[in-house]
């Protein structure tokens, strides 16, 4: 199920996809999903199985995958059911979630080759991991707290075939912004920075939903060229 915050929107803006870091509920990112839906955005916040359900028995075998698959689930709500345009934000293990859960047939590009309305526009990181194909945190890093992503190799990297923005956080402690230069790189991002910790959600609510906005809207431009 996802939560989704409805008033204020504007059918010209993007509908915003909001992917969250683990160990979390959403309620860290309801700010944030606020701002956005005040600048005009259908916000949508998609529950990954792997932060919620805790006393389910099955619990301890979910993985990066599970999280993907409700992630590509929704964007698919939005993309072939409500033919809307989104921007997908990804926080910290978002970043490897949301790059899994899209595949290059949901993006506009893809749709519009084929007569077809909606689509995934652009990716927005912030503080977000980021690997390439086959590769794991585990892997990549040798270590990491967060055991439910440690050992799931990826499968997709939506950032091959979209286009991009990597916001730096650089007073982020959890993941150093040296780490997010590379994450940036992986993934050909177009990169921004700002001076906020690893929670811009939280510290600087307005300047990130402001950041996307802008993003977003860039994106629609660019869609829209030669239409």
């Amino acid at each position: 199920m996802a939560s989704s915050i409805t008033s204020s929107i504007s059918k010209n803006k993007a509908t915003i996809v909001v992917v969250q870091g683990s160990f979390h509920t959403p309620v860290p990112y309801e700010a944030l999903e606020k701002h956005l839906t005040s600048l005009g955005h259908l916000t949508i916040h998609p529950t990954l199985p792997s932060c919620t359900n805790i006393e389910d028995p099955a619990f301890p075998s979910i993985t990066l995958i599970d999280d993907a698959l409700a992630v590509r689930l929704e964007i698919i709500r939005q993309v072939e059911y409500e033919n809307n345009l989104v921007l997908v934000a990804m926080h910290s293990y978002g970043g490897l979630v949301g790059s899994e859960a899209i595949p290059e047939e949901l993006t506009y590009a893809y749709r519009k080759a084929r007569g077809l309305s909606g689509g995934v526009i652009h990716l927005y990181y912030f503080s977000a991991f980021i690997l390439p194909v086959g590769q794991s945190v585990l892997g990549a890093f040798g270590e990491s707290p967060n055991n439910d992503i440690r050992k799931t190799k990826l499968t997709h990297a939506a950032y091959t075939y979209l286009p991009s923005t990597y916001l730096i956080c650089e007073n982020d402690q959890a993941a150093p912004s040296k780490y997010q230069e590379m994450f940036a790189t992986t993934a050909g991002a177009q990169v921004d920075r700002c001076n906020a910790g690893h929670s811009a959600m939280l510290s600087q609510t307005a300047l990130l939903a402001e950041k996307i906005s802008t993003a977003a809207e860039l994106a629609i431009q660019e869609a829209n060229k030669g239409t």
